[in-house]
Parts: C-alpha cells; structure tokens; sequence
C-alpha cells in the first residue's frame, strides 16, 4: 500500500465522529450473526480496529455494550461448536 494511501486512510480513521463510529458498531452488531455476512462483517471490523488505533489516546471513541457482547456470543458459540465437531 501506498504512503499516501496509507496517510488518507488513517486520516480517516482519526476523523470518524462518535455518531459515524456508533453506525459502524451497530452494523457489524447486525451482520455478526449472519454466516453469510461473514466477509463483510470482518472488513468492518477491520475498520473498527484501524479507527481505535488512529484515535488520540483519551479521546477513544466508545465501543457499545451490545457489541462486546454480540462478539463474546458468537465467539463463545464458534468456540462450542469447534469442540464438539459440529
């Protein structure tokens, strides 16, 4: 990837508005559920990441409740679902 590509997409990332990350958040809480989202959904989290990263220190922006807790689900139940060979 290219330095100037680089630069305009952290950039954007350390622009994301609190309102712009909230959307992000509540999409990926409705795609994780669905298998057939699974590519979409982990390109968001992708950019979840990346803005996390780019934020100032203190000025983080606020990952919802109802996220974490999707994401803990669905990892548990992968997780399940790994043990017991279905």
């Amino acid at each position: 990837m290219s330095g100037s590509i680089l630069e305009n997409v952290i950039k954007k990332a350390k622009d994301t508005s609190q309102e712009e990350f909230d959307s992000l958040c509540s999409t990926i809480d409705e795609l994780i559920v669905n298998p057939e989202k699974a590519a979409e959904c982990c390109g968001l989290i992708r950019q979840l990441f990346l803005t996390l990263q780019a934020s100032e220190v203190g000025a983080e922006p606020r990952i919802p409740s109802s996220l974490v807790s999707s994401i803990l689900q669905y990892a548990s139940s992968s997780q399940r679902q790994k043990t017991s060979g279905v």
